[in-house]
């Protein structure tokens, strides 16, 4: 998933953008019909061009780990973080976008210390513990890492 960490409300993340995100995520399963009720589709926002959908449900509760490259005087970093998917009602979705599916994400970390390694907009999120694997990539290639934990 790629998504746009759009604001905080009590150290709880709201995540989501422009429709897309894998239905996948609506129940975490791989048993389509399991995840395919919890899901629908709306259709695109003209200010989005073209034509098409957006996809809309909620992500399932579960652990996930997010990351994103980015650089600071000139260096590559990456930005690393555990945390979780939470619920949260569906209502929710209108103080955001109502069609664009949105994600709530509590990080395992405080909000202002998150925000001070956090050096983006967005993030590739990834149902899932996977800070080792992405630590030792970072070491191979002689990457800094910013770790939120």
């Amino acid at each position: 998933m790629f998504a746009r960490l759009r604001f905080q409300q009590n150290e709880v993340y709201v995540c989501c953008n422009c429709g897309a995100l894998p239905s996948w995520y609506a129940a975490r399963s791989d048993d389509p019909r399991e995840n395919l009720p919890r899901f629908s589709w709306s259709r695109l926002f003209p200010s989005n061009g073209g034509g098409g959908a957006h996809s809309r449900m909620c992500a399932a509760p579960g652990e996930i780990t997010m990351a994103r490259m980015s650089r600071r005087e000139w260096q590559y970093r990456m930005f690393i973080a555990r945390g979780e998917f939470v619920d949260f009602p569906h209502e929710k979705t209108a103080e955001t976008c109502a069609a664009w599916p949105p994600a709530y994400i509590k990080a395992h970390r405080q909000s202002q210390d998150f925000l001070e390694v956090f050096h983006a907009n967005h993030a590739h999120v990834v149902p899932g513990d996977h800070v080792k694997s992405l630590e030792m990539y970072c070491e191979l290639m002689d990457i800094a890492v910013d770790k939120a934990e």
